[in-house]
């Protein structure tokens, strides 16, 4: 059993969409939720209200736990995961040293856990496998195995020595993914050099999708094609602005982030 706690819940609602889990709610996260939704916090507000939905939507995949406890709300997680024997699910460090200096197993989330950007396809089949698995992608656009793809996850067919093959899933099928470019009058025509680049560029020229969010090594094109592609939509008038959000490499004695020396790391919001 997994007993979820109310943080992962705010933060991460869509992990109660995974199926055979055997996740635990107890009914005082429920009623921590439902207060969060009237918080005067308008953003924590937002994330119980959605939260409440996804578990609404989803009552097939979650266990309830409506037995009456006194107490703080961690003190009954803690009792609740003990007598299940099971694992707390929870990003409290504080509920975290709690719970194990108790013996009581715990585990954090993040979206790295549903959400890897980019797969690959020699990772998830063997090798007899392979060629019937990329030849179904082509053909029917689907691929049946365990792993459970996120919408907009990026499967890409790459074995030594053939040209790669990219699709993204759109929540039901895979469509095959081409190589594009875009222009801006600051840099010209802006090319991907690599396979994370066209998953980039074709997440950027997709308008359907309103944010997308680069991460990865220093020095591997995300400033570049982001700011890019913002320059375009500005000359373009789809935008009226770009705004640059510091993140805290301001901070007294933190390192400075970037690909040239003095610079600082600026997160874009277009």
């Amino acid at each position: 059993m997994k007993v979820l706690d109310t943080n992962v819940l705010i933060d991460f609602p869509n992990i109660v969409t995974k199926e055979n889990q055997d996740y635990v709610i107890s009914m005082s996260v429920l009623n921590e939720i439902d207060s969060l939704k009237l918080s005067s916090n308008s953003n924590v507000a937002a994330k119980a209200r959605k939260a409440a939905v996804y578990i609404s939507k989803n009552l097939n995949n979650i266990k309830f736990d409506t037995r009456r406890r006194s107490g703080l709300v961690d003190d009954q997680l803690v009792e609740l995961t003990k007598e299940l024997k099971g694992t707390l699910i929870t990003n409290d460090v504080a509920l975290k040293v709690k719970a194990k200096v108790q013996g009581i197993e715990t585990e954090g989330y993040t979206w790295d856990e549903e959400y890897k950007g980019i797969v690959y396809l020699e990772d998830l089949v063997s090798s007899d496998e392979y060629d019937n698995a990329l030849a179904a992608l082509f053909e029917t656009g689907e691929l049946n195995i365990d792993y459970k793809f996120s919408t907009n996850e990026f499967l890409v067919a790459a074995r030594e020595n053939e040209n790669p093959s990219i699709f993204r899933y759109g929540g039901d099928k895979f469509k095959q993914v081409i190589a594009r470019s875009f222009k801006n009058n600051w840099c010209g025509e802006i090319k991907p050099r690599n396979i994370e680049q066209v998953c980039l560029i074709d997440l950027l020229l997709n308008e359907e999708i309103a944010v997308v969010c680069a991460k990865g090594k220093f020095g591997t094109g995300k400033t570049v094609l982001t700011h890019n592609y913002a320059i375009k939509r500005l000359e373009e008038d789809k935008i009226k602005k770009i705004v640059y959000v510091p993140n805290n490499a301001y901070t007294r004695d933190s390192l400075e982030v970037g690909t040239l020396p003095g610079y600082r790391r600026m997160a874009p919001i277009i």
